[in-house]
């Protein structure tokens, strides 16, 4: 009981339960911004931020073009099923998992990550980029 109490002064004054809803954009780093925590990240060698950086770009450019919405109470997994149920073009969604597939095992598994893999990864999402960029 007493968490629900303090739980407003934790998160802040805004602090409002989550119902599912799309979350308002200005809660969220434009995708300029997050192009430039990406960059800055990289710069100072810190490739883990960096990797994380670039995966929230990509999911903020995905809501930019309409593919999903960013709703901090989904998952990784939730958002490569929205796009299976939206019928969002196959190899689009397979690409998208293993996109996600890749920042998972580096993020969540705790595993270093070199300027090689940040390459990498960056190689990947910028191929899905240009296809999403062709297709509107």
């Amino acid at each position: 009981m007493v968490f629900f109490i303090i739980k407003p002064y934790l998160y802040g004054k805004e602090y409002k339960k989550s119902k599912g809803t799309k979350a308002p954009k200005s809660h969220f780093f434009s995708s300029n911004e997050l192009k430039e925590k990406y960059k800055e990240h990289y710069k100072s060698k810190n490739y883990r931020l960096a990797l994380r950086y670039y995966f929230l770009y990509l999911i903020s450019i995905m809501e930019d073009s309409g593919m999903l919405y960013i709703d901090r109470s989904l998952t990784n997994n939730e958002y490569v099923n929205l796009l299976k149920k939206a019928e969002i073009d196959k190899g689009l969604t397979v690409r998208f998992s293993e996109i996600v597939s890749i920042f998972e095992k580096k993020w969540y598994g705790l595993i270093d990550v070199s300027s090689n893999d940040i390459e990498n990864f960056s190689g990947e999402i910028n191929g899905f980029l240009e296809v999403i960029n062709e297709s509107q």
